[in-house]
């Protein structure tokens, strides 16, 4: 089901499915993909007993700035903060989280900024600097 959620600084587009109380996972689109790209993904989540949480970043579908001050940014901390603020608008205190190219730079940051707030983490299509590279 899509509804729109506000948060502090945006009204965000979010895909929100499955049972409320179940555990929560947040899945994070890349760029210039949106939401979408978990269509085909958050059925089977949710057919395994998730809620599946898929917001439109800002500047995708109908997230919309509450304020024409706020910093028109793709930055993966400030992307960061959005979802931490989108979860608290919809109660939810600590979720898995999946993210795919440039949500991956984000649910990493999450991860980071928020460990007690994320159970698990898949990263997705994402640079990595292990196995020896520089």
């Amino acid at each position: 089901m899509k509804t729109l959620v506000k948060t502090r600084h945006l009204e965000i587009e979010v895909r929100d499915a499955g049972p409320r109380r179940a555990r929560a996972i947040l899945l994070l689109h890349g760029w210039p993909d949106d939401a979408t790209t978990w269509d085909g993904v958050a059925p089977a989540l949710v057919a395994a007993g998730y809620r599946v949480v898929a917001p439109m970043h800002r500047g995708f579908g109908a997230t919309r700035f509450r304020s024409r001050w706020t910093p028109r940014t793709g930055n993966s901390g400030i992307l960061a903060v959005d979802a931490i603020e989108l979860m608290d608008a919809l109660g939810i205190r600590r979720f898995d989280i999946a993210g795919h190219d440039w949500g991956a730079n984000t649910a990493e940051a999450i991860a980071v900024g928020w460990p007690r707030r994320v159970g698990r983490l898949a990263l997705l299509s994402t640079p990595s600097r292990l196995g020896g590279l520089p």
